[in-house]
């Protein structure tokens, strides 16, 4: 469930963003692609973050990410009426992407044991098919309708709500690495 929402919240970026600048706030072409690169530039910086991501425990990353994105909804919201809103949401978005992305895959590793990872994994598949296509159809009816308000105060809505059902893990177990847990189940204990 928690996936799913982060899904759907990662999703609205991509999906809302766009039309809803460029019907509300009367957004150019132009100022998009700079949103996005803007994105691009901070995503980009995974890899300098990537060690002290990856020493983070797994529910910080997560109630981080749901916390960043329904703040980053809240200041898109209200982008129309200041448009350099938009660049602010969009960084702080990108920002909490950063804690998204190492989440994602870390999560169905560190809830799997070995002999289902790959069965998890594909099920983690169904979920960002299920959550992307979802919040897609979902906001894009809603902005169809003229009813923007709706969608951001739902996606703030849900990505608190993740943010909470993520910090209820708090006793989730951390992923090992995959190459130490086949060794261990190759070569066995001291004993044999």
């Amino acid at each position: 469930m928690v996936l799913l929402l982060a899904v759907a919240g990662f999703t609205q970026f991509q999906v809302s963003v766009p039309p809803f600048l460029r019907s509300e706030a009367n957004f150019p072409e132009r100022a998009l692609g700079l949103l996005f690169a803007l994105n691009m530039l901070v995503v980009g910086a995974q890899v300098l973050v990537a060690r002290w991501i990856g020493k983070t425990p797994l529910v910080y990353l997560l109630a981080g990410t749901g916390l960043g994105w329904a703040l980053a909804s809240t200041v898109i919201g209200f982008a129309p009426k200041e448009p350099l809103l938009a660049f602010l949401g969009a960084l702080l978005y990108s920002v909490a992407e950063l804690l998204f992305v190492p989440a994602a895959g870390g999560v169905v590793i560190a809830l799997a044991d070995l002999e289902h990872r790959a069965r998890s994994l594909a099920f983690s598949s169904v979920v960002w098919a299920i959550g992307e296509g979802e919040s897609a159809w979902i906001a894009g009816t809603l902005l169809e309708r003229g009813t923007s308000l709706a969608l951001w105060g739902g996606t703030i809505a849900m990505m608190v709500v993740m943010s909470f059902l993520a910090w209820g893990f708090v006793r989730w177990p951390e992923p090992k690495p995959l190459l130490q847990s086949v060794v261990v189940n190759e070569v066995g204990t001291d004993d044999g």
